[in-house]
């Protein structure tokens, strides 16, 4: 028997003028692109007027630009672990060529996939390859081809979105290294830029899959490995000391070198520019196959470098040796769910820490305790801070940076998790040899850094877990790669 009340309900939901709850509004589907070795300079978002990447700046003008992002690292697999798991290189495991993340601290797609989110990674190996412990996390961990591009990750990526369920949202990580060395790609890109008659050292440099980390300080040392000529014992493997050794070095082993001026830099840079370009192409592809899959306003986008490059900064043309500008400053441009139509730039200083729980509170999903990041979710709504007065970085080789407005102090010979650095830090000469490559310029200012790096160790929590990379094979196709095997 249906009594008044019951009528009266039912009344009210035919007529509509009861009131549901709201549904929810699904979450949204993310997709992480990093592009290895990319330098922000050389961006037209990012103020290069040479018109190289028109698919990416004109992803820009529907994205949030931070024009001070720095990267927590100068290498991928440092870097790209801070990247994904808002935490500081030595807080997840021993800071070397053999860097692995601890398995206790949890990784981005760990976190989305608790959450129901369909994970896959389309990765150009090297130092993202399987055995490095990056595959955490994600339902398909691929790589195409090592050290790969975006030509071989775009369709395997494409593949996979299409075989997915589209009812549940998806977290997509991309990653190539098209403009990692030897920067060379295919006509009509790799060679669009140089002057067609030049016949100088830099092609011949450009002929190895790493000829231009064998130029230093001005010279090309084409028998030469980086081991032969680099002392990787030296607390500070890139210092005044170690450069002037290298000439002596070189003579010693009976290594020839040859001088590289300015015109041979210019030509590598043009092969550089020439791989930006041609990266551009591929992600313009990968924004039109979305928008053509109807997923483009459904879905967060977020582009990344994990380091720069060293395109002549430092007599260098690699990134793993200094903490630099030219190695830690990166692009970062975020895209929320249907765009931010006219785009934003936003000046002030901000890490890779930030990323995880960028994404995460746009998903509205809790972050993992203990992480160092900070949502920039409130500049999609006009916020102008909070911002970061410093960002600290790590080395490959024992080093360690502040940069502020002032600039940047680097502190070298020791890495972060030694027990020895607080003293040491606190010990060392504002103006001495520890502090090389600083462009901090006044004492104060170098003061202040250095005590913020004291307080910055201070909060930092190493991980006990050493992880070694257990493939031989492995290691040694890195090594062919420019991935030096030294402790």
């Amino acid at each position: 028997m249906i009594g008044p009340m019951h009528r009266l309900l039912a009344t009210l939901l035919l007529t509509g003028c009861a009131t549901a709850p709201a549904p929810e509004p699904p979450a949204p589907s993310i997709l992480l692109v990093s592009i290895d070795t990319l330098r922000a300079d050389r961006l037209g978002c990012y103020g290069n007027p040479d018109g190289l990447t028109p698919n990416l700046d004109a992803f820009a003008h529907q994205a949030l630009v931070f024009q001070r992002a720095w990267a927590q690292a100068n290498v991928t697999n440092l870097s790209h672990a801070s990247l994904l798991t808002s935490r500081y290189p030595s807080e997840l495991g021993e800071v070397s060529p053999f860097f692995q993340p601890a398995d206790d601290i949890p990784l981005l797609a760990e976190v989305l996939r608790a959450y129901d989110y369909q994970t896959a990674a389309v990765v150009g190996g090297g130092h993202l390859g399987s055995g490095f412990g990056f595959e955490r996390g994600f339902d398909l961990y691929q790589v195409p081809r090592e050290m790969g591009s975006l030509f071989h990750a775009v369709p395997a990526a494409l593949e996979w979105l299409d075989s997915r369920d589209p009812a549940a949202p998806f977290f997509l990580f991309l990653h190539s290294y098209d403009t990692h060395a030897r920067y060379l790609q295919p006509s009509p890109f790799g060679l669009a830029l140089v002057p067609p008659d030049y016949e100088g050292a830099a092609w011949r440099a450009m002929q190895d899959p790493v000829g231009n980390s064998y130029i230093l300080d001005g010279r090309f040392y084409p028998e030469a490995r980086m081991q032969q000529l680099m002392d990787f014992a030296r607390p500070r493997v890139w210092s005044a000391e170690a450069r002037a050794a290298l000439a002596q070095r070189a003579e010693e082993q009976g290594l020839h070198s040859q001088p590289i001026g300015e015109a041979d830099q210019e030509w590598i840079r043009a092969v550089y520019d020439g791989a930006v370009a041609y990266t551009d192409s591929w992600f313009g592809l990968l924004i039109a196959e979305l928008e053509a899959r109807s997923l483009l306003d459904d879905t967060v986008i977020v582009v990344v470098s994990d380091h720069g490059e060293c395109l002549g900064e430092a007599g260098l043309f690699c990134h793993n040796l200094v903490l630099n500008e030219a190695t830690t400053r990166v692009p970062l441009l975020i895209r929320p769910s249907g765009g931010a139509p006219g785009g934003r730039h936003i000046g002030g200083s901000v890490a890779l820490l930030d990323v995880l729980p960028t994404l995460l509170d746009l998903a509205d999903i809790p972050a993992p305790a203990s992480i160092h990041g900070q949502s920039l979710v409130p500049f999609l709504a006009g916020a102008e801070g909070p911002l970061r007065e410093v960002v600290f970085s790590e080395g490959q080789f024992r080093s360690l940076a502040a940069r502020s407005d002032a600039g940047q102090l680097v502190f070298g010979g020791i890495n972060a998790s030694d027990p020895l650095l607080p003293t040491l830090l606190d010990g060392a000469a504002l103006d001495g040899p520890a502090f090389q490559g600083s462009t901090v310029a006044g004492e104060r200012d170098r003061a202040r850094l250095r005590d913020a790096m004291l307080a910055w160790r201070g909060e930092l929590r190493p991980s006990a877990e050493m992880a070694e990379a257990t493939d031989p094979a492995l290691l040694d196709a890195l090594q062919d790669h420019g991935y030096w095997r030294a402790r």
